[in-house]
């Protein structure tokens, strides 16, 4: 069993496109939702591997639509400073 086969049998992990990496695709996207923190983040650590894998580079993905806007400064505020 491969690193990524490995990676891939993480039930925590969601794959959004089925079938074998793309070859020409320039990066791993990893979806930051819950765990917004740099360190000690397992699923971060996991796109990082993947990457790794892959020869690609990680692109992180942040997306604050879900939290009331009163939160969204302090939250943005929170991440930069990690």
């Amino acid at each position: 069993m491969s690193k990524l086969d490995f990676l891939l049998a993480d039930p925590r992990l969601t794959v959004r496109r089925s079938g074998a990496p793309d070859p020409d695709g320039r990066c791993v996207v990893y979806w930051m939702q819950r765990a917004q923190r740099a360190t000690d983040n397992a699923a971060l650590n996991a796109a990082i591997e993947a990457g790794n894998c892959l020869g690609k580079p990680v692109s992180c993905s942040f997306n604050s639509f879900r939290i009331p806007i009163m939160r969204i400064s302090g939250t943005i505020n929170f991440s930069l400073k990690a």
